[in-house]
């Protein structure tokens, strides 16, 4: 759970995924790309094994809104995210305390816009999003395209990514204890994401990834600063699902 990665690191692609992410995501050079056409669904995944301990309801989530002076603590490796400037369209701008840094939106599961390596290294993206995970809830699914530009030919690289809510988990990690919404994500070439969203918070809390036939990576929050008040709190116009049961990622 960075940003990017989706723990804080992602820089991930998925805001703060870590060093698994970064060999995943960082292909180039930034250069122009182009949005794709979103391709038809794929099966869905076999919702995992939830982290913690169930819970029955949790009320729906709305996005999270950040701060200048926010920031966000992460294990594996040990490092600070902070908040440097929010503009009117809501883009955040982070700096990492081991010197990367990255723009993204207001959602902390989608990947980042924008992301800079201490080394000098750049990636950008350009984000098609057919559907909304936000206001988080038990069912809510997603699925967006993320354009990655290259510094070679084919110099533009899309991805296809699909998500949805498994449950809602009660779960422990450094930084304490949160009820948490469990959210599976799987990328196009196989990169399996599944965060712990804690609306108290306002960022995920522990990130899982992976890629097939490789380890998981796990990323844990240890700490975290608001400069303001709570960025998250639930949102009331949003109404249950019918079903108690939720869906799996689509």
């Amino acid at each position: 759970m960075k940003p990017g990665s989706a723990l804080g690191r992602h820089g991930t692609g998925v805001n703060g995924l870590g060093k698994l992410a970064a060999v995943a995501a960082l292909a180039g050079v930034a250069a122009c790309a182009s949005e794709a056409p979103l391709p038809p669904p794929e099966a869905s995944p076999p919702a995992p094994t939830p982290v913690g301990t169930p819970l029955a309801t949790l009320d729906p989530a709305s996005l999270p809104s950040y701060q200048v002076g926010d920031s966000f603590t992460f294990d594996n490796p040990p490092e600070v995210w902070t908040v440097l400037a929010v503009d009117e369209r809501g883009r955040v701008e982070w700096r990492s305390s081991l010197g990367a840094r990255r723009t993204t939106t207001n959602d902390p599961l989608l990947p980042s816009l924008h992301h800079a390596t201490p080394g000098g290294q750049e990636l950008a993206r350009i984000l098609h999003q057919n559907t909304a995970l936000f206001p988080l809830q038990a069912g809510a699914d997603g699925r967006f395209t993320e354009a990655v530009g290259l510094a070679t030919p084919p110099y533009t690289q899309s991805f296809t990514w699909s998500c949805g809510v498994d449950g809602m988990v009660a779960l422990d990690v450094p930084a304490g204890h949160f009820d948490t919404y469990q959210v599976g994500c799987r990328r196009s070439d196989g990169l399996r994401a599944v965060s712990y969203y804690a609306p108290q918070v306002g960022y995920v809390v522990r990130r899982d990834l992976s890629m097939p036939d490789q380890p998981v990576e796990v990323r844990r929050l240890t700490a975290f600063t608001h400069a303001g008040p709570a960025p998250a709190s639930p949102s009331p116009a949003s109404p249950s699902p019918a079903s108690p049961s939720p869906a799996s990622p689509s």
